[in-house]
């Protein structure tokens, strides 16, 4: 299953992009021109003039070559051209919705733009022949972890709480990474199952402890149920790691967010008031 996880993931993440076979359509077809200078666009640097240039064409031979659709927003949304890179992936999703409502999706969710990104997530898993196992642009967390977090953001715990439990009902133990624990953590806190919450940011603590928003949530879980001696401890553990250089933030696009400054300001309420 490991393996096949790991599969799963290159496709996902390598091949997200990738693009159809152009022999699919008949030979001096609108549509196979299309697709040639959509493959040929990417022998140029994304966002690059020529690039742009040949997708346009492409675009203008096909309105619904939707992989030219995409490549033509991308460099507009890591730019910050909203408005002009959505209009492209507005297009791209309409002429095919099972390849590109999760890369919509996930931009929704980095403009903490929640209601748009659970409306997104949910057409997804409905349709049909949509593939669970579908990954965040940079490959570093399962979408449904952001569709948890998203349902948790616009006031709908429960929900985001049993999209993640579902979600680790179908993945074995030995599959799971830096983030799924956290996220998980993160729904049972925001239930107010805290005792959950800390079992969680414990076993993530256990997979992988260079993150240091698991500390910062692990010692507020501790905090919440009165054990102040653990959660103090906690955070002098993540501050001491923080000096060696072990650990680092853990922002997840946005959501949640955590500093150091966090850290030191919790670890200081935390510490013994001085008698006289």
């Amino acid at each position: 299953m490991k393996k096949l996880l790991k599969f799963i993931f290159l496709l996902s993440s390598v091949f997200s992009f990738a693009q159809e076979n152009c022999l699919i359509y008949p030979e001096g077809s609108a549509e196979r021109k299309s697709c040639e200078l959509s493959q040929e666009a990417m022998n140029y640097k994304q966002g690059s003039k020529k690039s742009q240039e040949l997708l346009d064409k492409a675009i203008d031979l096909n309105p619904k070559n939707d992989y030219a659709l995409k490549e033509k927003s991308v460099p507009f949304l890591k730019r910050g051209f909203l408005k002009e890179g959505l209009g492209y992936l507005d297009k791209a999703v309409e002429a095919n919705p099972i390849d590109n409502l999760d890369y919509r999706a996930f931009w929704f969710f980095c403009w903490d733009n929640y209601e748009l990104c659970i409306r997104d997530l949910e057409r997804y898993y409905s349709l049909p022949n949509a593939f669970p196992f579908i990954f965040t642009s940079g490959g570093d967390m399962d979408m449904r972890l952001l569709l948890a977090m998203s349902y948790a953001k616009t006031g709908k715990q429960k929900q985001g709480l049993e999209v993640m439990e579902n979600y680790f009902k179908n993945i074995e133990e030995s599959d799971l990474g830096n983030l799924d624990y956290y996220v998980l953590g993160i729904m049972y806190f925001e239930n107010n199952l805290f005792e959950k919450a800390i079992e969680s940011f414990e076993k993530q603590l256990g997979i992988f402890s260079g993150k240091y928003g698991v500390y910062y949530y692990l010692a507020y879980a501790y905090k919440v149920k009165g054990e102040l001696e653990k959660a103090r401890k906690v955070l002098e553990q993540a501050l001491n790691k923080f000096q060696k250089r072990e650990i680092y933030s853990l922002n997840t696009y946005n959501c949640y967010k955590v500093y150091y400054e966090d850290l030191v300001e919790e670890y200081e309420k935390l510490q013994p008031k001085m008698k006289f």
